[in-house]
């Protein structure tokens, strides 16, 4: 496949995969913001708790199968060889229903013989939410192999509406937190069933050959560690600092404010992970055609999620006095240092998904699982120093550490094993335009302190940081001819004006025209 061919399908899946994850998190911003205000930061803790809990079992539960599934999915697809690639389906697919129903007993027995009686309907509801969100994992990671995102964004986008409706019902007729859990169930069964028939659609054409002995071999190796993985990503990155809050601070805010920090955090980084979900689907299926263009793809593919992640994190970090004071009220003033701490240390996870990937493709779990369990209790003894004291704020210190110094580990492992292709001055250029952008939006919002303060500061932010880019010379003429595939995702009418924008920011990368020799 052709450079031009791989970024048009990176872009293509960005395009649906973005589309996907914007609106969702327009709706999922929307209703955060409403049950924080209705509900406040103590109550809000144990709510954040449970929900913690049953989000960490799924992941658990899912134990790898679904992204082996993608992985090998990917590859067979990129030979040519359907039928295995079907196999593979139906055969991790048995295995994920029975992991999540054997999850879920668990779950509701521990809920009906442990939980705070107040909250056990509650929190059965959430448990019994685990089944579809653990299954559902099969039929999105598929589509993802098939390079077809585009299948798994009508289901999400209808899960996402759903959770918005009865959130809002919820609100309006005060059922409170038992609503909201009900709806969570209703809305991740439907997303099941939808995506669920999506893929059997496109799966059940092609036609079906046996699982090769050999590959259940290589897929049961590959699970393995990556159950490995999983449960040392937990620690890591997925808020198990939450436990340590709950065990050392008697303070139940603490949890809300690490959680609110986290989740913003998480939803601030939905540009580089589009892109990230985007190149990661190219990834695994170029792995299977021609694994020497990954030398230079992988490392284009950090730098462009740089790009994109550094302002905004770097931006949010500066205005997030002014945004958390008005957006979320005077009780939450606490969750400021907390959020900033978080937002600068997400920029190395910016980075970390080529990496991971990268390995993951070459068969190298067992690499990452040591390096991610070296800086787990990393994660943990800083917690444990911390936390007591310093309540969210240690624990947010504690995990970026962790985050830190795991995806520094995961790109040193990259340069040995891989051939990668950097290019320093273009790193430089973007993490000096993008601090200096930091640093105006800072001064604004500290200087206004009002919603018309804030929106100047986010604007003013981002003109200067695309002036930057400009004046650097940034963006060589490689990067613009490969931005120019995003062209083919977007409407007609909308082209013309990315392509000029595109001009205006590299114009050094515009080729010059040919002279016209003239005839005597």
């Amino acid at each position: 496949m052709k450079t031009s061919e791989i970024t048009g399908t990176v872009a293509r899946n960005s395009f649906w995969y973005g589309l996907d994850v914007g609106l969702t998190f327009a709706m999922s911003f929307w209703t955060s913001i409403a049950i924080a205000r209705m509900i406040g930061p103590e109550r809000l803790g144990y709510f954040s708790y449970v929900s913690w809990l049953t989000n960490i079992t799924s992941v658990v539960g899912c134990a790898g199968i679904p992204f082996t599934a993608r992985k090998y999915m990917a590859e067979f697809l990129g030979r040519g060889e359907a039928g295995i690639a079907g196999a593979i389906f139906f055969a991790t697919l048995k295995i994920q229903i029975l992991v999540a129903c054997c999850c879920s007993a668990v779950g509701l027995l521990l809920v009906l013989t442990l939980s705070n009686p107040v909250y056990t309907t509650i929190s059965a509801l959430l448990v019994l939410s685990m089944v579809p969100r653990m299954i559902v994992y099969l039929p999105s990671e598929a589509n993802a192999a098939a390079e077809n995102m585009a299948g798994n964004t009508p289901a999400s986008l209808v899960s996402g509406l759903l959770q918005v409706i009865c959130v809002i019902l919820s609100l309006h007729y005060r059922w409170g937190l038992l609503g909201i859990s009900a709806g969570y169930l209703v809305a991740y069964s439907v997303e099941l069933v939808l995506k669920l028939r999506n893929v059997l659609t496109w799966i059940d054409r092609r036609p079906h050959a046996p699982l090769p002995r050999e590959l259940k071999k290589r897929m049961l190796s590959f699970s393995g560690q990556g159950a490995g993985l999983l449960l040392v990503n937990l620690i890591v990155w997925d808020r198990s600092d939450i436990i340590f809050l709950k065990a050392f601070n008697s303070d139940p805010r603490q949890i809300t404010f690490f959680s609110l920090a986290f989740n913003l955090t998480e939803k601030l980084m939905m540009m580089p992970n589009v892109m990230a979900a985007g190149i990661g689907i190219s990834l695994m299926t170029q792995y299977g055609r021609d694994r020497e263009r990954l030398n230079r793809f992988v490392p284009a593919a950090a730098e462009y999620m740089l790009l994109c992640g550094l302002p905004l994190m770097l931006g949010a970090a500066a205005v997030a006095p002014a945004a958390i004071r008005l957006v979320y009220g005077p009780a939450y003033l606490p969750a400021i240092p907390v959020f900033i701490i978080a937002a600068l240390f997400a920029i190395p996870k910016v980075l970390l998904s080529p990496a991971q990937r990268l390995l993951q493709a070459g068969e190298r779990q067992a690499q990452i699982v040591w390096v991610t369990c070296i800086f787990a209790g990393v994660n943990v003894l800083l917690d444990y120093l911390l936390v007591g004291r310093a309540g969210a704020v240690g624990a947010a210190i504690a995990n970026g550490s962790a985050q830190l110094l795991t995806a520094a580990g995961l790109w040193i492992l990259c340069g040995r094993f891989f051939n990668l292709q950097w290019r320093r001055p273009f790193l430089v250029k973007v993490i000096a335009s993008a601090s200096l952008m930091a640093v105006t939006a800072a001064s604004i919002a500290w200087a206004l302190r009002t919603w018309y303060g804030l929106l100047l500061a986010v604007v003013a932010g981002a003109c200067v940081f695309l002036a930057l880019l400009r004046w650097t010379r940034t963006l060589a003429q490689e990067d613009f001819q490969r931005l120019l595939q995003l062209q083919r995702i977007l409407p007609s009418a909308v082209s013309p004006w990315f392509v000029r924008g595109m001009a205006v920011l590299a114009p050094s990368a515009i080729p010059e025209p040919e002279p016209v020799a003239i005839l005597d």
